[in-house]
């Protein structure tokens, strides 16, 4: 049902030249077998689902990646949208809880490649200008959990209050962001802003008792 055998040279050319995690591998030899005629009877559907060994997280021996599209003109590209998506939100967190495992095992080097991905993610995000919240602040609230990127995150995070001033849950990551680099004062000024706009929140008024003390507690 292809429509010819460059379809398959096509796939086996991209996954072998593109670079980064295996996700990324398969989706753009997805679509260089589209690009090259793909299914000839047309485009309708399209999944990516891949596991990853973890004896900590056993959730992701059946389900790291798992994204499917059922009907869709498109559904390769569409696909890949929801993948971006994924990057910013679920598979920061697990890049950093992979990175805790490799440290806990004396794995520097695997650790700093989860690390590295993130910032990968986060360095194309900004370079792209997106100018959506919630995935400005999601990056720049992985990067402060994992004390990493914060300058670049500092400025995801200064972006994401720009677009939604009113949003108290960006504003405590912005105040988060400054925590994690030392700027306490500017940690709590932030909070207060906040507070201000939510003056009963538990959640917030612990957060300003936290950057008083200076205690960095697991989030």
């Amino acid at each position: 049902i292809l429509a010819g055998p460059a379809v398959v040279r096509e796939m086996a050319r991209a996954y072998s030249e593109t670079k980064g995690d295996l996700a990324e591998k398969l989706l753009s030899a997805l679509a260089a077998g589209q690009a090259a005629g793909g299914d000839r009877r047309g485009q309708q559907s399209a999944a990516l689902l891949i596991v990853r060994m973890s004896d900590r997280y056993p959730e992701y021996r059946t389900r790291y990646v798992d994204l499917r599209v059922e009907d869709h003109p498109k559904p390769i590209d569409e696909l890949d949208r929801l993948y971006r998506i994924l990057q910013t939100e679920d598979l920061l967190e697990a890049h950093l809880r992979f990175a805790e495992t490799y440290d806990s095992l004396g794995q520097g080097d695997k650790a700093n490649r989860e690390r590295e991905w993130i910032g990968e993610t986060l360095r194309r995000v900004r370079a792209s200008g997106a100018r959506d919240a919630q995935t400005l602040n999601s990056l720049a609230w992985f990067c402060a959990l994992g004390n990493v990127y914060l300058e670049d995150a500092l400025q995801a995070a200064l972006s994401a209050v720009e677009i939604e001033p009113q949003n108290t849950g960006i504003i405590d990551t912005l105040a988060e962001v400054y925590f994690r680099m030392g700027r306490v004062s500017d940690a709590i000024a932030t909070i207060d802003r906040a507070i201000a706009l939510a003056p009963a929140d538990a959640y917030l008024l612990g957060q300003r008792e936290r950057f008083r003390s200076g205690k960095i507690d697991a989030k």
